[in-house]
């Protein structure tokens, strides 16, 4: 089972930006903004890309939350990831 991992950055006004591995959704990676230790909106969330019930490990899907009135997201990426002879 996949541990819960955050990294926390903070910002100047006193909130957080703060990056959290979902393990109860598969390991989805949450993007948001913290205040006083409450998860107040969310930015984007990332996961490996799936087709027909497999992941797809050279493909991500980002879900950009790109309106602060709206709990669903705006804009969808599906990104591929760079070639390992690439690098």
């Amino acid at each position: 089972m996949m541990k819960e991992e955050r990294i926390t950055i903070q910002l100047p006004n006193g909130d957080s930006l703060v990056a959290e591995v979902c393990p109860h959704e598969g390991g989805q990676i949450a993007v948001g903004i913290v205040k006083d230790n409450i998860w107040i909106q969310d930015l984007a969330v990332i996961e490996t890309a799936e087709e027909n019930d497999k992941y797809i490990e050279d493909k991500f899907n980002v879900y950009v939350y790109g309106s602060e009135y709206d709990e669903f997201y705006t804009e969808y990426f599906e990104i591929s990831r760079v070639p390992n002879d690439a690098l």
